[in-house]
């Protein structure tokens, strides 16, 4: 029964796990990240010149 149970486990996340994948876009992904990090070293530049009064 528990091996019926892990493997039906396993079976279903695996089925998620390629309903997620479908819509993934890797170049999309990566230029979001890039814009995330470019965000926050703005914000974070105008809060240690606010800081530091520059």
């Amino acid at each position: 029964m528990l091996v019926l149970c892990v493997v039906l486990a396993t079976i279903s996340f695996m089925l998620v796990g390629a309903a997620i994948g479908v819509g993934y876009d890797p170049k999309a992904a990566a230029e979001k990240d890039r814009r995330w990090r470019l965000e926050i070293h703005a914000r974070v530049d105008a809060r240690n010149d606010r800081f530091f009064g520059r």
